[in-house]
């Protein structure tokens, strides 16, 4: 039997024995505040805090404060799924950050128990998990399943759809300038009873594997439309969804068939259900993702394309797919270094120029937020704002002003007009108006209300790229002739210019109640232009009139291959060039017309175009890099190891530029079969780096070397066994200078000083300004032989400064010190030419002095001590 604890000393006891505990031990209360009561030294050891006032500060003295932010929202669940009858869970495992900036994996269990002071608590003990527990948490939350794991899912996932083991976390998406909720992104969570909470990275991939995926995906479709309407119902508006399809949904089963049927039977507008599929899924079945995801667009709902930018992506995928947006690959988040940056600058410029939607995820820092802001993404995602949640706690989680969130009814999410209904009201809710409207305007891509007596326009819809250019409204004599010069290709330009000339507009429609032409555009490719007569006046002159565009049929779509993206990429490289491995062709695409000329327009054999543009173009001393850079035979390989290439050279032209070179398209396998070879003009960047690196190692008054230089020379000359001149001088009485005349002309004195050393000493020899008035040269290959050269130029610059031109210029003397070392640069050159200027500043001044032996050293440094 055991002993009962004496109560006088069971407290002291215990607290004693918590504290000791190899194990971390905590309690935190059992309420919304989780705030933490006590921790014993081992929580201390394992966050990395040395007392208790750090560990508060890094977790702001509560449970949820310990946990590393991406996990909190699925540790919570985990804990939530794992509780007993009794109060208690155990094996819940997430990351934790320490104060070392130290990512630890840790397990804890947790009881439950109620004190009569305190309340409900919670006692917990937390251990580290060692290298080969670590299971949950491989290669971000994707695990190694065992074949029982793989068993249990691939026998239960049936179950878990039908039981609602399968949960659905809505992850908010933000407009970028204003913070506003734009969306929702639908994240699916299997909580089981018998393993608690598993992350998509357990159990896709198995679904992948076994082509399940569908019977996930099914339920997160119908799931997030039910959650669509359950938010509209207790917010008041219909905020979009997206979730993600893969391949095997489209074989598995009907996606648009279904979404239509889904959008009817919950009655949400069908643009609320938003598809995302991968860049590398497209890859897979090209032909059947073209003709879905056109399906998918005709039928009203919006198909963005995710992970763009990863490893498998190729500008084929904009050329090739119609689509509403691209959802760039989380890595640029992780990896967001300055290559990161210049890659994402041109893909959203570009984009943006297609009319295309930018949307990033992963955005976890300010810096991200502000770089997104800067280069024009839209939408952003990621734990800088929120991590997933349940649908049932999104109202009270999300403390914002949803209405101002949502915007107006006649406004769309990213902030462009379109007809009222299309975005947040149920078309039930439309009168009968509002409905025909919304059906006319479904035709076109822009629709604009004129205003001829009044010279001005109204935007009704617009895509991204019109609204961008000519915002809501207007005057027509402003903007017409300069949106049409932008959006419309060259041999069409002289024949749109006159179609929407407003001056002659009223004529052209007296007779007629529209007019309309077809042209090609620089965007969307073959476009019809109208204009409708909605007033006249009373003598029948047209007074009001709608503007539309519509985008016709495929078959008259532009015949150039990538117009559309040229036109964005030609603006930031002069030259764009196709590469195709297996024929080893060179296929221009954009080119100055001083190249053009040179190499013409056609596709030509990739060698004899490589040597005519590096014969021509680049400067001798850069041919072999820029050959052995274009090599063609180890082109493929240098691209599957790397995503982007490059190099720099100087051109004949007398200016830098940088090669670019990155992988377009690869086979099934992964090979890579064209490349894209871009030409930037970078003589502004060197001469900029340039500049900052004189300012750098040159001194801001005179002009010379500083200090910075004559440690990288002399460092880089100790290497060296050349003969060395090593020339100490300074200014005579250069302190009275200052005091009869004033730093200004103290200045002037030093500036003119420098000007003659720089005519005196050769371009070869380092000219150095070590701080005030003292100066030094540094000569390689002089020897003592050489010495009345150098005494020849000391006297010449004395002679100059004795006889200044200008009469507020005072005269002025120098004096030097000379020492030479006949193998390389050495640390006491220095203290020699001292000792020899000392020397010469004690005697004669207005002179030099030759190093030697005989000097007095012991005088010189008693006067340096």
């Amino acid at each position: 039997m055991k002993a009962k604890l004496d109560a006088g000393l069971s407290r002291n006891f215990i607290l004693d024995g918590l504290t000791s505990m190899m194990s971390g031990f905590f309690i935190y209360r059992a309420d919304f505040s989780a705030e933490l009561l006590y921790v014993n030294e081992s929580v201390l050891y394992i966050y990395d805090c040395a007392d208790e006032d750090e560990f508060r500060e890094l977790t702001r003295g509560t449970f949820a404060g310990m946990i590393f932010p991406a996990d909190l929202s699925i540790t919570e669940e985990n804990i939530t799924a794992r509780i007993s009858e009794n109060g208690g869970y155990d094996k819940v495992s997430f990351r934790i950050r320490s104060k070392k900036d130290q990512i630890k994996y840790v397990e804890i269990q947790g009881r439950l128990y109620t004190s009569p002071e305190e309340g409900e608590l919670i006692s917990v003990t937390m251990s580290v998990l060692k290298e080969a527990e670590k299971r949950t948490f491989k290669d971000e939350h994707t695990c190694i399943l065992d074949n029982s794991s793989r068993e249990y899912i691939l026998n239960n996932i049936d179950k878990a759809v039908k039981e609602e083991y399968i949960k659905i976390y809505y992850q908010p998406k933000f407009v970028t300038a204003t913070g506003r909720l734009h969306g929702f992104e639908a994240l699916s969570r299997w909580v089981d009873p018998k393993y608690g909470m598993l992350l998509p990275g357990e159990y896709v991939p198995v679904l992948e594997e076994y082509k399940l995926t569908h019977i996930l995906d099914r339920f997160v479709m119908r799931q997030a439309a039910r959650d669509v309407e359950k938010q509209r119902k207790t917010l008041g508006k219909h905020i979009p969804v997206s979730f993600n399809l893969s391949h095997d949904d489209f074989l598995s089963f009907d996606p648009c068939n279904e979404l239509i049927d889904i959008a009817a039977e919950f009655d949400i507008p069908r643009e609320c259900l938003q598809v995302e599929i991968s860049e590398k899924t497209l890859s897979t079945d090209p032909n059947l993702f073209k003709r879905e995801i056109r399906r998918l667009r005709d039928s009203g709902f919006k198909v963005f394309i995710d992970d763009f930018g990863n490893e498998h992506s190729s500008l084929n995928t904009i050329r090739e797919y119609e689509f509403d947006g691209i959802l760039i690959d989380l890595g640029y988040m992780k990896e967001f270094d300055e290559k990161s940056k210049n890659i994402l600058k041109p893909v959203i410029n570009m984009s943006k120029g297609l009319g295309i939607h930018t949307y990033a995820k992963g955005v976890e820092t300010e810096e991200q937020l502000e770089y997104l802001k800067g280069v024009g993404c839209e939408i952003v995602q990621g734990y800088y704002y929120s991590y997933g949640r349940p649908s049932e706690r999104i109202p009270a989680e999300f403390p914002m002003n949803i209405d101002a969130a949502c915007k107006k009814e006649d406004e769309d999410i990213v902030g462009i007009k379109k007809d009222p209904g299309i975005s947040f009201v149920s078309r039930r809710d439309l009168n009968e108006g509002q409905k025909i409207f919304s059906a006319i305007s479904s035709v076109y891509n822009s629709i604009y209300m004129l205003d001829l007596e009044k010279d001005s326009y109204k935007e009704l819809k617009a895509n991204y790229s019109m609204h961008r250019f000519l915002g809501d409204k207007g005057q027509i004599s402003d903007v017409m002739p300069a949106v049409m010069r932008i959006f419309a290709s060259t041999e069409y330009m002289e024949a749109i210019l006159s179609f929407t000339n407003p001056d002659t507009l009223a004529e052209r429609l007296s007779e007629k109640d529209y007019i309309e032409a077809d042209f090609i555009g620089a965007i969307n490719g073959w476009t019809t232009a109208s204009f409708f007569v909605l007033d006249r006046d009373e003598s029948g002159k047209a007074v009001k009139v709608l503007y539309t565009t519509r985008i016709i049929e495929d078959s008259k779509k532009t015949e150039m291959d990538y117009k559309d993206v040229l036109v964005d990429m030609s603006k930031i490289y002069f030259t764009l060039i196709h590469i195709v491995f297996s024929t080893r062709e060179f296929i221009p695409l954009v080119v100055p017309d001083y190249i053009k000329d040179r190499l013409g327009m056609n596709q030509q054999p990739y060698e004899l175009a490589k040597d005519m543009l590096i014969e021509n173009y680049v400067s001798d001393e850069y041919k072999d890099r820029v050959n052995a850079f274009m090599d063609i035979s180890t082109m493929q390989e240098r691209l599957s190891e790397k995503s982007i290439i490059a190099t720099e050279y100087y051109g004949k032209s007398h200016k830098w530029f940088r090669i670019l070179i990155t992988a377009s398209k690869a086979d099934e396998n992964g090979n890579v079969t064209r490349a894209s070879l871009a030409m930037e003009d970078i003589d502004q960047e060197k001469n900029e780096q340039a500049d900052l690196e004189f300012k750098i190692e040159h001194d801001a008054l005179t002009g010379v070397l500083n200090r910075t230089a004559y440690n990288k020379y002399t460092e880089l000359l100790k290497k060296s066994d050349m003969a060395i001149a090593y020339i100490l001088l300074d200014v005579d009485k250069f302190k009275q200078i200052n005091d009869t005349y004033g730093h200004g002309i103290g200045d002037s004195v030093l500036k003119r000083l420098a000007c003659f050393m720089r005519n005196e000493f050769r371009l070869s020899d380092h000219i150095i300004r070590m701080g005030g008035d003292e100066f030094c040269v540094i000569m390689t290959g002089i020897e003592d032989k050489d010495a009345q050269m150098l005494i020849d130029k000391i006297y010449a610059i004395n002679s100059a400064l004795k006889n200044p031109r200008g009469s507020n210029i005072p005269k002025v003397s120098i004096s030097a010190g000379i020492a030479f070392s006949s193998q390389g640069f050495t640390s006491d050159l220095y203290e020699k030419a001292d000792m020899a200027l000392y020397h010469t500043k004690k005697t004669t001044r207005d002179g030099y002095t030759i190093y030697d032996d005989k000097l007095n050293e012991t005088d010189y440094c008693a006067v340096k001590s």
